[in-house]
């Protein structure tokens, strides 16, 4: 006869996964203090020091390869569920995967303390690594256009957008940024390794994050209940 203790599944906890972008205090110097403020807080932004403010969020999807070939998968939410035995094994060198690619070390850190690994990118570093979402060709022009007509996902219509459609290495789409669906879908745990596997619309059929959050792929603006609903709680 099994012993009843044995044959019960070996306990798991989640392991977290946390990313964080981080933004120079100059992408937000044409905006209103207060307005700052205010809509950084609704938005679960904030300040780190003078110079630099930080967005966290979680990051989800990708696989971990222990030393001894063992892969832990993700769940369908994206999350990863490890035994204690597991979080042992990560004293030992591992590695992160996504869709079979391998994330480079240099991308992530791991804290054994904390049992947690940690994503950090600048958001000049973040949008360069961006392939079929964020391109070049883009205008620096406001646009009723959607993803087909402009080239590029709708990552420019925060809170305290201009309407300009910039390429990614203006500074311009730094402030535009914040608060777009793009924002909304990384605080959703989506977009941030997305480079990894051939950029946000070969991975998801076609479809921008716009579609996949609720919202429109042509150019809109979000009220503020809106960014709540679109952050997950409601004011």
């Amino acid at each position: 006869m099994k012993d009843p203790v044995s044959s019960q599944p070996e306990k798991k906890m989640q392991l977290s996964s946390v990313g964080k972008l981080i933004f120079p205090s100059e992408v937000f110097k044409e905006v209103d203090p207060q307005s700052l403020k205010e809509n950084l807080a609704q938005l679960g932004m904030s300040r780190i020091d003078e110079k630099t403010y930080v967005q966290k969020f979680p990051v989800k999807g990708f696989a971990i390869v222990l030393s001894s070939g063992k892969v832990i998968e993700p769940n369908t939410e994206g999350n990863l569920f490890l035994t204690e035995d597991d979080f042992k094994a990560m004293a030992r060198p591992f590695q992160l995967k996504i869709k079979g690619t391998l994330i480079s070390a240099k991308d992530y850190r791991y804290s054994p303390t904390d049992r947690q690994i940690t994503f950090e990118s600048t958001i000049q570093d973040y949008l360069a690594k961006r392939m079929d979402c964020h391109k070049e060709e883009s205008k620096g022009h406001a646009t009723t256009s959607g993803y087909k007509d402009m080239g590029r996902c709708m990552d420019y219509n925060g809170y305290s957008s201009d309407g300009g459609n910039y390429p990614k290495n203006n500074p311009k789409s730094y402030t535009n940024f914040v608060g777009s669906d793009c924002y909304f879908a990384l605080k959703r745990g989506n977009c941030y390794l997305d480079h990894y596997r051939g950029g946000c619309y070969a991975n998801h059929g076609g479809q921008s994050y716009s579609s996949l959050i609720g919202c429109p792929s042509y150019y809109h603006t979000h009220s503020s209940s809106r960014m709540g609903e679109l952050m997950g709680f409601s004011y």
